[in-house]
């Protein structure tokens, strides 16, 4: 009988320790995530904006990867990630950059599970009326942030935008900003990883001020950058050394820097050239009690000693070869598009018409001289008056790159060149209140005979596209659905380091096949999807030319997913007023489409060389590395990757290397993961390929491939494109 209470009791703790373990393994991940990005939300374009990730864990342990991806300018994805564990209540905190090179309306963050699983997406809209292109952006950190709103005043032929700096535990990445003000701020709150990164800053051109009294450390934090002497402090009486500001006191340390320059003469600021950078050093409150006109005074004077005319000059003019090209683009529309020709007669018909009645009319009761004098005089009006009319004509041409997501989410990406014949005052809005980004001039009011704009948008797709592809070694067959009420031209997919032209697909369900042409180049692309004979078209020119911006580096890429690419114009009225009135607009429209393609079951094949996406394998210290997904390169001297393989029976696994252009092409060793012998073997690669009983060496009981790639002497600012495994067997 006892015996029998001992045997239950183990059968219960069993049961017990069973249950709990099947509890945690279930445990639904949660964590409570917040972010927030640029400085006030404020970015610019083709630079690098600081996204601030805050997690804190609710649940059990985690480990896995945070990434960060926009919408680039090809079409492409723009990522950076970071590999983070954290463990139950837990908060972490840290900063990822990403480079912001077209306007655009949102961003992903995305965080997956050490199993590449996604757990959690949040996408972030970007407040388009933040997105800047040639204004000074100024960060600021102070105790009292608008204590320092008199420099937003400051008269340096540019607007002047101020904006706070995220007070983080993370790294903040400053590529956005042109000034850093730190000023009467507690420096000893900086880690070493935040201090290095503003000196790389200051390193490679930016404006550092630093102002205040020592009392909070704050000039022995930048002493790596310039050698400071504090002494002791003292009262003065200044005005800058210039008659027009007002005379103030000022509470100011005496401070000595080797190999600097006395800004006012005064001993009030030092200026310090570091490399490509500026540090000035302000030993006193820059919220100095003064008027506040006298302080917009010092802002213009300090700013315009610390910038140069030629960095403001390459600020206005930095969005000018991106100009130059979307010109190229507007170029194309042919001049019937850009200039009604026939309105234009038709109007000056209309015109005549009406003088020669009217000269009739009052010719009929005048002498013949005054006939003349008042034909003359009327013809002359009616001519100004019509040329005045005619020269109003606002033209729209329209460019845009509609990106859908998996969800078939649009992003629309528009450019618009909106052109004057004659320069007049332009009152431009959106209908729907979207905002317009400037791309040139200073805003709405302008007398340039064109003005360019930037605007991001979204749109549902679900019901407008939509397709039953399947994938085999000979290509790609299947139906596309074209709902869009037009008809998609050039069209043709690409991925993996793959192309096939699928020519036009007209409305409605259209059968295609085609043969993916192996990895291209340049021209090669072209010349694929256009033929000879019609390269000159100039509705091809302008394809041709989006194709060679937004498209060419993802040809080579090898990318991890397939996109569907097709063409359209449309003649139609715009969403876009002009001084209150509504226009016609001709827009080009590219469509890009990611592609699900379905693998043929039950039969034997050859997978595409680079089908099959590795991860990071959780075996090893991965501190040595840092590994790209999203572009398949890795930095550092070694990675370790993991590949599974769900529902393949798999006959042979292969490795080879694509040229790549973009990035290094691996010239180092691989070592595969021999599961027996619980250890890391040589693979040669280049001669050898793993069939038979190999794979049940290398193939865990998931299906699953481990592998190391050693490539010695690699930089960490040197990336590596990862050899491009190839797949032969049955999808189950």
């Amino acid at each position: 009988m006892k015996k029998n209470k001992i045997i239950s009791v183990i059968v219960l703790l069993m049961i017990f320790f069973l249950m709990s373990s099947l509890m945690v393994s279930g445990e639904e991940v949660q964590l409570d995530v917040n972010i927030s990005y640029g400085f006030d939300e404020y970015i610019k374009i083709n630079e690098s904006m600081p996204v601030i990730v805050e997690i804190t864990n609710l649940g059990a342990a985690f480990e896995g990867e945070v990434y960060v991806e926009v919408l680039e300018k090809r079409g492409g994805i723009i990522g950076f990630g970071k590999s983070i564990h954290i463990a139950p209540n837990e908060t972490i905190e840290f900063g990822l950059p990403i480079n912001v090179d077209v306007v655009v309306a949102t961003f992903d963050v995305i965080i997956k599970d050490q199993n590449g699983v996604t757990v959690k997406k949040m996408v972030i809209d970007i407040d388009q009326s933040k997105i800047l292109t040639s204004e000074l952006l100024v960060g600021v950190l102070n105790n009292d942030e608008n204590a320092l709103a008199y420099f937003e005043k400051a008269d340096v032929n540019t607007p002047i935008v101020m904006a706070s700096v995220p007070e983080s535990n993370g790294i903040v990445y400053y590529d956005a900003l042109d000034v850093l003000i730190i000023n009467d701020y507690d420096t000893t709150s900086f880690n070493e990883e935040q201090l290095s990164e503003i000196r790389l800053w200051v390193f490679e051109g930016g404006h550092l001020i630093v102002g205040g009294k020592n009392e909070y450390h704050i000039f022995t934090a930048f002493e790596g950058l310039v050698d400071i002497d504090v002494q002791s402090t003292t009262t003065i009486e200044t005005n800058f050394n210039n008659s027009n500001l007002m005379t103030t006191n000022l509470e100011i340390d005496n401070i000595k820097i080797e190999d600097s320059k006395d800004v006012f003469g005064d001993g009030t600021v030092l200026k310090s050239n570091v490399f490509s950078g500026v540090i000035i050093t302000a030993p006193f409150d820059l919220a100095f009690d003064s008027e506040y006109e006298s302080k917009e005074d010092f802002a213009t004077l300090l700013l315009n000693k610390i910038i140069t005319s030629e960095y403001i000059s390459e600020l206005i003019n930095r969005d000018q070869d991106t100009l130059l090209i979307y010109n190229d683009f507007f170029d194309g529309f042919p001049e019937k598009n850009t200039s009604n020709k026939m309105l234009n007669i038709f109007i000056g018909i209309i015109y005549l018409i009406v003088s020669v009645i009217l000269i009739i009319y009052v010719g009929k009761k005048l002498n013949k001289g005054k006939l003349a004098a008042i034909a003359i005089i009327g013809l002359g009006v009616i001519t100004i008056l019509g040329v005045n009319l005619l020269s109003k004509q606002v033209t729209i041409d329209r460019i845009n790159i509609i990106n859908l997501d998996k969800n078939k989410q649009a992003g629309i990406q528009s450019y618009m060149k909106i052109s004057l014949s004659k320069g007049n005052d332009l009152d431009i809005q959106e209908k729907n209140d979207m905002t317009l980004q400037v791309l040139n001039g200073n805003g709405n009011d302008t007398h340039s005979d064109a003005i360019y704009f930037g605007m991001a948008d979204t749109e549902d797709f679900k019901e407008k596209i939509y397709w039953d592809l399947t994938y085999s070694e000979e290509g790609i067959t299947g139906n596309i659905y074209n709902h869009l009420g037009k008809k998609m031209e050039d069209v043709f997919i690409y991925g993996k380091g793959r192309l096939v032209s699928l020519g036009d697909i007209k409305e409605g369900r259209q059968a295609v096949s085609g043969y993916l042409n192996p990895s291209f180049y340049g021209n090669n692309i072209i010349d694929i999807l256009f033929s000879d004979d019609n390269k000159e078209d100039i509705e091809k020119e302008q394809r041709i030319a989006l194709i060679e911006m937004f498209l060419i580096d993802d040809y080579i890429d090898a990318n991890s997913h397939y996109n569907l690419v097709g063409f359209y114009n449309l003649q139609e009225e715009s969403n876009v007023q002009v001084n209150s009135k509504s226009v016609k607009e001709n827009s080009l429209n590219m469509v890009i489409v990611p592609l699900d393609i379905r693998l043929l079951q039950g039969v034997e094949q050859v997978f595409p060389l680079g089908y099959f996406t590795p991860i990071l394998a959780f075996v090893d210290n991965r501190k040595d590395y840092e590994y790209d997904i999203s572009n398949g390169i890795f930095y550092g001297e070694k990675v370790e990757l993991g590949y599974i393989f769900n529902n393949i029976d798999i006959s042979q696994i292969r490795f080879d290397t694509i040229e790549n252009h973009r990035f290094d092409q691996f010239s180092g060793e691989i070592f595969i993961y021999n599961n027996e012998q619980e250890a890391y073997e040589a693979f040669d690669y280049k001669n050898e390929v793993l069939e038979g009983e190999q794979l049940t060496q290398v193939l865990d009981e998931h299906n699953q491939l481990l592998i190391k790639l050693i490539q010695e002497n690699n930089q960490e600012d040197n990336p590596v494109a990862i050899p491009l495994i190839g797949l032969e067997g049955i999808y189950k």
